[in-house]
């Protein structure tokens, strides 16, 4: 993670700063602290992790159901494309 990057982060929870917490290199691995709620993101790979406890289990059942429709429908009909791409627009 860029340190000159930290200022501009909050915490998705509660809108409060982070901080890096002693011990991390901040720029690979390590953890963000907030400093309102006590929270914890951690850094992997450089890239900080501020995805809320609770969307952890929404995630993985979309994942879930998007898994199951591109397993089941092999071809994209043109009407179904024009929606996809208009709900991505």
């Amino acid at each position: 993670m860029m340190l000159e990057l930290l200022a501009d982060l909050v915490c998705p929870v509660s809108s409060h700063p982070l901080q890096l917490s002693p011990g991390s290199d901040g720029l690979d691995t390590g953890e963000l602290t907030c400093s309102g709620c006590g929270l914890r993101w951690p850094i992997r790979h450089g890239i900080p992790r501020l995805v809320p406890p609770d969307l952890v289990e929404q995630q993985r059942q979309t994942a879930d159901a998007f898994g199951w429709q591109w397993q089941n429908f092999a071809e994209m009909h043109p009407e179904f494309e024009a929606q996809f791409l208009d709900w991505l627009h």
